[in-house]
């Protein structure tokens, strides 16, 4: 899911549907404090062969997103006060500017694709601070261990 949509969307835990042999994943809309806002879609995954089945069209979750956002818009922006508009208009003209097209259009899917790109590397970042944080934890273990013993 991550690979086709903006970091705003969440993926529910999934619920067997047993009657249609499926796991079911709500498709959410979540926001920073407030959390999630309502569903913009649905996830069908095989229970047997763990595969997705079907799930609603990228363009659809897209849409119910945006009518989402526009309708929870002063419960969204409630907790950063005033500067949230300015911010979000700068963030998204700096955000966009390299994806004009000749005719003036935004290539979006350009634009969300380096940002998918973007989250990817600070995600294998994470993991390997991660792993470098559980190396360390596993030393100082093992260093306690020693004091203990002498």
């Amino acid at each position: 899911m991550s690979d086709h949509l903006p970091d705003r969307f969440l993926a529910s835990s999934p619920a067997l549907d047993a009657a249609a042999n499926v796991w079911r994943v709500l498709v959410l809309l979540a926001c920073p404090i407030i959390g999630p806002v309502g569903q913009t879609g649905e996830i069908l995954v095989s229970a047997t062969s763990e595969e997705i089945v079907s799930y609603s069209p990228l363009e659809e979750m897209k849409t119910a997103a945006r009518s989402l956002h526009e309708n929870n818009r002063d419960a969204i922006e409630a907790p950063f006060g005033n500067c949230v508009n300015l911010r979000s208009e700068v963030a998204m003209s700096k955000a966009l500017t390299p994806y004009f097209a000749a005719d003036g259009d935004i290539d979006y899917e350009q634009a969300v694709q380096q940002m998918f790109d973007e989250m990817t590397k600070a995600n294998e970042k994470m993991e390997r601070d991660q792993e470098e944080i559980e190396q360390v934890k596993a030393e100082t273990r093992e260093i306690l261990a020693r004091l203990k013993a002498a």
